[in-house]
Order: C-alpha cells, then sequence, then structure tokens
C-alpha cells in the first residue's frame, strides 16, 4: 500500500505551481483512493462520499486548493450550498 504524500512536497515556486495545479476534486480523488478506500468500512465510504457529492463537489470541487480560503469554507458552513456560488463574494 502506497503512502499519502502530498504534492506540495517541494518548497518555493514548485509547491505553488504544484498548489494552482490542483483543484479540491483532485485532492478528493487522490484523498479516496490513496486513504479512505484502504482504511474505511463500506458504510463510512459511503456516507463520506455522499457528503462529498452532496456538500463540496458543486461548490468548490472545481477551485485550486489555493484559492480556497478558510472564510469560503466557512460561508459554505453557514449559508449551505445552495447560496454558495463564487468564491470570494461576501
Amino acid at each position: 500500500m502506497r503512502r499519502f504524500s502530498p504534492v506540495y512536497a517541494h518548497y518555493g515556486h514548485h509547491r505553488r505551481e504544484a498548489l494552482r495545479a490542483l483543484t479540491l476534486a483532485k485532492l478528493w480523488d487522490r484523498y479516496l483512493e490513496d486513504y479512505a478506500k484502504p482504511h474505511y468500512k463500506p458504510r463510512t465510504l459511503r456516507e463520506v462520499k455522499g457528503a462529498w457529492r452532496r456538500y463540496l463537489k458543486g461548490p468548490l470541487g472545481s477551485y485550486s486548493v489555493e484559492e480556497i480560503s478558510r472564510d469560503d469554507v466557512a460561508r459554505l458552513q453557514c449559508q449551505g450550498t445552495s447560496s454558495f456560488t463564487t468564491l470570494g463574494d461576501a
């Protein structure tokens, strides 16, 4: 089994470029394959996948990890996904 290693392990310019290229959806896919599938029971895995699809994939999945701020996540938690349309809009 492969250990999960961050794609941003390089420092400086390489780290910044890796984060720009890494969308939340790509990070999710990697997490699912490298950690969730080997460690979670089938029911837990179904619930985690469902939460991803319902709450995160639409509003945040296409954004790079670097673009997503704590405020974006907090707003998503408070307002729900129906009113979360664009990052950075208050």
